[in-house]
């Protein structure tokens, strides 16, 4: 890849109160359906064995 990645970073200095709560949020939805899955655990396959295909060949 030639084309340079531009960098920022927030912080006291530069403050970016959008991203620092959208990865907030993001985190704790991803903490919220982490717990689900812990707590319910089982294959998807098992739960829908004939018709849901998730190779795509069916």
């Amino acid at each position: 890849m030639d084309t340079p990645r531009t960098l920022y970073k927030i912080d006291v200095n530069s403050p970016g109160t959008e991203a620092a709560a959208e990865s907030s949020a993001a985190l704790s939805a991803a903490s919220i359906l982490f717990d689900f899955a812990d707590k319910y655990r089982g294959s998807y396959s098992g739960s829908c064995p004939f018709y849901c295909s998730y190779s795509g060949y069916h």
